[in-house]
């Protein structure tokens, strides 16, 4: 489906690649095909949806299906749209806040001498658990073995 969201409006691929997801609706139920159906229609500039309509692949396999949903279910999904970029924006700070402060640790911890293994530089290069890593940021300006930075944790 994202795929005809996606290409639909190109002219070589365009109407191949609508065929293909009108026929993959059929695997879905019919409330989340009229859903998808509705999305690709939404997606396609106005010529596609001349040559579509032209075509009737719709009338055959969707004929009782309105194509223009009233102007609140379109906000309603720019709204999802919006709030699914916001959760992904946060969670992709978050990681770079880690990215940051693991950085900093590895730092301080060749700063002040602490040898460690490659292993425990893995570990500590693969967290993603914040409270962790600052814990360990805070051992790591008194630890001077890897041992005492890793305690409890």
């Amino acid at each position: 489906m994202l795929s005809a969201m996606a290409h639909c409006n190109e002219p070589e691929l365009g109407l191949p690649v609508l065929r293909s997801a009108l026929a993959a609706l059929d695997a879905f139920d019919k409330v989340d095909a009229r859903l998808y159906l509705h999305l690709i229609y939404k997606a396609l500039d106005e010529p596609m949806r001349r040559a579509l309509k032209e075509e009737a692949m719709l009338r055959g396999q969707y004929p009782d299906v309105e194509l223009e949903l009233p102007g609140f279910v379109y906000d309603m999904v720019e709204r999802g749209e919006a709030r699914g970029e916001a959760r992904g924006e946060m969670r992709g700070e978050v990681r770079g806040e880690v990215r940051g402060e693991v950085k900093v640790l590895l730092k301080i911890l060749e700063r002040n001498g602490v040898v460690l293994t490659p292993e425990q530089r893995r570990s500590i290069a693969s967290c993603e658990d914040p409270s962790r890593i600052d814990a360990w940021v805070e051992r790591a300006f008194t630890a001077r073995t890897a041992d005492e930075l890793f305690a409890d944790g």
